[in-house]
């Protein structure tokens, strides 16, 4: 059972009953608990009460009614009624799972208060003015003690009833605050499991984020090593097999001229001449891949000039518009990335795209960089490519680790039989321009 403190705290349940029952039997309502002390009250205190009050007169038998109603036994203990000069007071003993703990009091009615002398020493004893206590008894009806009981028994079941009211509310109370403790130690259990939890993520992502920094570094060094390694090829080509060539066809020309008169072996040198040519052309070609020497000049030269030359060697007109770039360079990294995207994508149009016609679009839009290839060729699913074995996305791959490595993104847009879109945007604000 709860404490019987606690079943009084309950303000909303027995501040109105009280209060209806005082106002209708004009009494004054006292509730007291265990040891006497006053729990609830006074409740609706009358004229008579407020003036004895007042002047500080308590005739004593409130507190005897309640001594006495806390005193008693048994599942249904009486009324208890206790006079004083001509007054009286009404008790109940308030009973919860067998046991008395608390007493409520109702008072002070007139029992037998006609006579002038038993107000004359009321007033005396009390220390009031007896035209006071004269004008103030005037106001009360006399109680018959057969009433008194009746109030006092219905004062009972009153109390009764509260208390076993209050005491579910504090029982539901008691639950509602075990379940919100329970709550709010699993609500800090899980708290704690997902800032552990959270704290180990954490360091998962760092970790996985310093791995994935190492690994874009890594690529950027060999991006770098590879076009140091390109120039070198490229170098190379030119210096080497370019002499060895031109050699060649010098040699060639003489032996032509020392066959004048030989048809068949004008014929043979002929052809191999033509050879020596193509030759020749496909290692200025290959060498001018490697490394552009208008690259030097800016991405809009390098572009223009690998353009013309892709176009003589495959045999497929490419539309260059540039706007935006023409007056100023971007940095380096910049257009070495949208350089070999675009030479990338013009490979994979001559390689797989079967196209007739070929729009190249480089700009400068805000901070942004933009590069967008399309052709008229036969396009691809590209979802299904992408998963696709690596040998046939390795061009794709390329392109987007070369964006990736200049902080720019790749995509493409292309359907079968509805050509291919490549678009490159790279910010320029970090690269510091």
């Amino acid at each position: 059972m709860p404490r019987a403190d606690a079943l009084f705290n309950v303000a909303d349940i027995w501040e109105p009953a009280i209060e209806k029952f005082a106002a209708a039997t004009h009494l004054t309502v006292s509730v007291y608990g265990a040891g006497g002390r006053l729990v609830r009250g006074p409740v609706y205190p009358t004229p008579l009460f407020e003036l004895l009050t007042h002047h500080g007169y308590d005739p004593g038998i409130i507190a005897d009614c309640a001594a006495r109603c806390l005193g008693q036994t048994g599942a249904r203990p009486a009324v208890v009624v206790a006079p004083a000069y001509g007054l009286s007071v009404v008790g109940a003993s308030l009973v919860l799972d067998g046991c008395v703990v608390a007493a409520a009091v109702a008072g002070y009615a007139l029992a037998d208060f006609s006579q002038r002398s038993e107000i004359e020493r009321l007033a005396r004893d009390a220390g009031v003015p007896f035209k006071d206590l004269w004008e103030v008894s005037r106001l009360h009806e006399p109680v018959p003690e057969r009433r008194l009981l009746l109030h006092g028994e219905l004062l009972q079941v009153l109390g009764d009833t509260l208390l076993r009211e209050s005491q579910r509310t504090v029982e539901i109370e008691r639950l509602m605050r075990e379940l919100n403790e329970d709550l709010e130690r699993q609500v800090a259990d899980r708290t704690s499991d997902l800032a552990t939890a959270n704290a180990t993520l954490r360091l998962e992502v760092t970790q996985r984020q310093r791995a994935e920094a190492d690994a874009t570094e890594l690529v950027r060094l060999l991006s770098i090593a590879q076009e140091a390694e390109r120039r070198r090829l490229a170098r190379d080509l030119h210096d080497h097999f370019g002499q060895e060539i031109t050699a060649l066809r010098l040699s060639l020309a003489v032996c032509k001229e020392r066959a004048r008169d030989d048809a068949s072996q004008q014929q043979n040198l002929a052809r191999a001449e033509s050879v020596a040519s193509r030759l020749d052309a496909d290692i200025e070609f290959l060498a001018w891949e490697l490394r552009p020497t208008p690259l030097e000049h800016g991405i809009v030269a390098a572009i223009d000039s690998y353009t013309k030359a892709w176009t003589a060697h495959v045999g497929i007109a490419v539309d260059v518009h540039t706007a935006g770039i023409e007056s100023g360079r971007l940095p380096d990294q910049v257009e070495i990335a949208l350089y070999r995207i675009a030479q990338e994508a013009l490979n994979n149009v001559a390689k797989h795209a079967a196209a007739t016609s070929v729009a190249l679009i480089l700009e400068r839009r805000d901070q942004r960089a933009v590069l967008v290839v399309e052709d008229n060729g036969r396009g691809f699913a590209v979802r299904r490519t992408s998963r696709g074995p690596a040998k046939q996305r390795l061009g794709l791959v390329g392109m987007r680790e070369r964006a990736v490595l200049a902080s720019g993104t790749v995509d493409i847009e292309s359907e079968p039989g509805k050509g291919t879109t490549v678009i490159v945007q790279i910010p320029l604000g970090a690269h510091g321009s």
